[in-house]
């Protein structure tokens, strides 16, 4: 299901847009001479339960509480829209249905000669009863090796393993850092093992990764459920040692080469 709700912040037409995308945390920008940061609360939405949309408006000439604010409408009618804290507005939704939703803001520019819209997406999920994350929040992941990745499937609001969960699959998806560009995608068969779901995988490339899941006893597909961010970094270079321009083994050989050879004439200058 995907539309858009509206919140006016002046009854203007025309004007410019920007955008921006919301999932499991907050956004801001500088827009039309405002400064703006958009979120939802509670941080991650499902389908059926409300949550709200929270605007924060910020301008050196802008004195919250003016009445800038003036209608908030969404997809079942009017939105009943309020400032909960000085420039701060919130107002409550609901979404019967899982997907993205577009949630627009309209200002009037700085110069006060037209209107800027910011739109921020966010992921409405469906609810499966269960939460997902990293097994160890801390765990370091190095491109070009391979790595035991594991994810804790937990009954949603406690720290229980959900116990209907008889298979999982992995999708590893390879980003670009700005989140624009999807580099490569590969899904792996987790394991069930000692509390936690294991997958076998070698990260191809540095840079960010997004783990989205499904499992057939579950009935929960990729989009279902909010994804796990990781991060694979580039190989420890020693001091002196310059990375190699490509991932060939023979130049990983011969840095390798280099690093003994360089250990093994400081211990017979030592001895």
């Amino acid at each position: 299901m995907r539309f858009r709700v509206l919140l006016a912040l002046l009854a203007l037409s025309g004007g410019t847009a920007a955008h921006a995308t919301v999932d499991e945390g907050a956004v801001s920008a500088s827009v039309g001479g405002w400064f703006l940061w958009f979120r939802t609360l509670p941080s991650t939405v499902y389908e059926d339960e409300p949550f709200l949309v929270n605007l924060g408006v910020n301008h050196a000439g802008f004195s919250p509480g003016t009445g800038l604010l003036v209608a908030a409408s969404g997809p079942a009618g009017p939105l009943e829209l309020r400032e909960n804290q000085r420039g701060s507005y919130v107002a409550t939704v609901t979404v019967a249905e899982p997907g993205p939703i577009a949630v627009a803001f309209t200002l009037p520019d700085a110069n006060g000669t037209g209107n800027v819209t910011w739109t921020a997406n966010v992921s409405v999920y469906k609810d499966v009863g269960v939460s997902i994350a990293p097994a160890d929040a801390l765990a370091d992941f190095t491109e070009n090796v391979t790595s035991d990745v594991a994810v804790l499937v937990l009954e949603r609001g406690t720290s229980r393993p959900d116990p209907r969960v008889k298979d999982l699959q992995i999708r590893f998806e390879h980003w670009s850092d700005d989140h624009k560009r999807l580099l490569g995608a590969d899904v792996v068969a987790a394991r069930s093992a000692e509390g936690a779901w294991h997958a076998t995988y070698g990260f191809p490339g540095r840079g960010m990764y997004h783990l989205r899941f499904a499992s057939a006893s579950l009935g929960l597909d990729y989009a279902d459920a909010p994804y796990v961010h990781l991060y694979a970094t580039p190989p420890f270079t020693p001091p002196g040692i310059e990375e190699p321009a490509n991932d060939s083994p023979a130049v990983g050989a011969a840095v390798v080469a280099a690093v003994a050879g360089t250990i093994a004439a400081a211990r017979r200058r030592q001895g």
